[in-house]
């Protein structure tokens, strides 16, 4: 599946990110290729243990089988949401811890007006990708972390209270979906 898409879907995507996207793109096309088998490899490891995990419990449980797939799927899940920003993400960008100063001060302060069970925050490199601004929360069980690109910080000029603005935004979307909305 992953090798057909790579096929089927590589030049559209690398047309997109060279010529549509150029304006941002700070990636070469060596780097970028470099990226997609990291991805493609990535995907054919996690893809064959996870269909070997369902096919033996097929093997095993027979027609009560997809109790245990149930069962397995949500815990693939919880272990990608633990694992990944640990392990996977660090195959494509460099993470650093927020240098103390106002910024992280305005970011723990924010984390601890929204409850959000979170201890780490990290700048990301973005910029070795693209100069599109960005940031997210990823992981759970003690590996959540907030991330800001690079280019966030650079953008806004160090401006806290619109970086802030935008980690609070990044924030909501966490509360909707532990809320349900």
């Amino acid at each position: 599946n992953e090798i057909i898409e790579f096929c089927l879907k590589g030049p559209m995507k690398a047309y997109y990110t060279f010529v549509v996207d150029s304006k941002f793109n700070n990636m070469t096309p060596v780097k970028y290729l470099w990226h997609k088998v990291k991805s493609l490899l990535i995907g054919l490891v996690l893809n064959s243990i996870f269909m070997f995990g369902l096919v033996s419990i097929i093997d095993w449980a027979g027609p009560d089988a997809w109790k245990w797939m149930i069962g397995f799927v949500i815990l693939v899940v919880i272990i990608v949401q633990v694992l990944f920003p640990v392990t996977v993400a660090k195959c494509f960008n460099t993470f650093t811890p927020l240098p103390e100063g106002q910024l992280k001060v305005a970011i723990d302060d924010l984390v601890s007006k929204t409850n959000l069970d979170c201890k780490q925050c990290y700048m990301v490199d973005g910029s070795t990708q693209s100069s599109h601004s960005n940031a997210y929360v990823a992981g759970m069980c003690g590996t959540r972390r907030i991330v800001i690109y690079d280019t966030l910080v650079k953008d806004l000029q160090n401006d806290q209270p619109r970086i802030k603005a935008v980690v609070g935004h990044e924030i909501g979307h966490w509360a909707g979906k532990k809320i349900g909305t």
